[in-house]
């Protein structure tokens, strides 16, 4: 049996040490899990080959809004009969004897093992975001992110925006329910409202937004920039960053690619930082990833001040 240890964690998101309160939530959560024998990586790379050939989404489609509104709404219809973590714990993270950790398929002890790591991941944003009075959350979904940022940090404004309706219905419920600094708003990405202004000493966090785009993320990024934000954090599947002679790799590249997902963005900002208009302060592939594909690379940001 093995397990993702403190020390893992700390290659992963380059800290020095843990917080109390997230080392001991990795100490009491189960991150232990096995490989899979070379008969059954083999059986299951062929269903995942087959599950990405008959796969019929295409993230463009202009049917995904009513799919982002359908979604949302059955955690908003859950969070007001209780509102609690669970009830805005998004559908797509399942439990799953499925995993993907350091270019391999890995088989968790725990039903609770993809959840726990997004915890950890939250935990490692609040890290980041502990100096800027405003927080905002682009593509805040069901707000799971949200929740837990108002939880370490109840004195902070934090903005939740996207483009569907339901998104914002849960975003102000959690404002009632839970911290009336919270507010909501709607906020098309590919079109931004550049009537909206960013306060500042702002932060900026997007966690599997930016891949819905389809590429088309240019308007947002300057949109980010003549706004002067202090700090950009992205947690997203960047499909540059695999390895495309590693099997499990390349499985995620066709996925990925056959979907639609956005292509490029740090190659863009990287190219925006070529033009001294940005700063990349870090990015890194933490190799961690559901069966399909990894979702939790993060790439940090800033504008320059001109």
């Amino acid at each position: 049996m093995n397990e993702i240890t403190t020390s893992d964690i700390y290659k992963c998101f380059r800290l020095n040490h843990l917080p109390d309160d997230l080392g001991h939530f990795i100490k009491n959560c189960d991150l232990s899990y096995q490989n899979f024998s070379s008969i059954d990586r083999e059986k299951l790379v062929i269903e995942t080959l087959k599950k990405i050939n008959s796969d019929t989404q295409i993230i463009s489609s202009e049917t995904r809004k009513q799919v982002w509104e359908n979604g949302w709404c059955e955690n908003y219809e859950k969070s007001v009969i209780d509102f609690s973590e669970l009830s805005i714990t998004p559908n797509f993270i399942r439990p799953s004897k499925i995993f993907r950790w350091k270019q391999e398929y890995i088989q968790p002890s725990s039903l609770d093992f993809e959840i726990n790591i997004v915890r950890v991941i939250n935990a490692w944003i609040g890290i980041l975001f502990s100096e800027y009075s405003h927080i905002y959350e682009f593509g805040c979904g069901s707000c799971f992110n949200i929740y837990q940022l108002t939880k370490k940090y109840p004195q902070k404004k934090i903005f939740g925006l996207d483009f569907v309706q339901s998104s914002i219905n849960i975003v102000k419920l959690l404002g009632e329910k839970v911290n009336p600094n919270v507010c909501g708003k709607l906020f098309d990405m590919k079109r931004p409202d550049t009537s909206f202004v960013l306060k500042e000493n702002s932060a900026v966090l997007t966690f599997g937004a930016i891949e819905q785009l389809s590429g088309e993320f240019h308007e947002f990024l300057h949109y980010l920039i003549k706004n002067r934000v202090s700090l950009c954090v992205h947690i997203e599947p960047i499909v540059e960053l695999y390895d495309e002679n590693n099997l499990i790799d390349y499985l995620a590249i066709m996925f990925h690619k056959k979907r639609g997902y956005t292509v490029g963005f740090l190659s863009y900002l990287q190219l925006l930082e070529k033009e001294k208009k940005i700063e990349i302060v870090d990015f890194r592939r933490t190799f961690f990833g559901s069966r399909m594909m990894e979702g939790y690379t993060y790439i940090i940001w800033r504008p320059i001040e001109t």
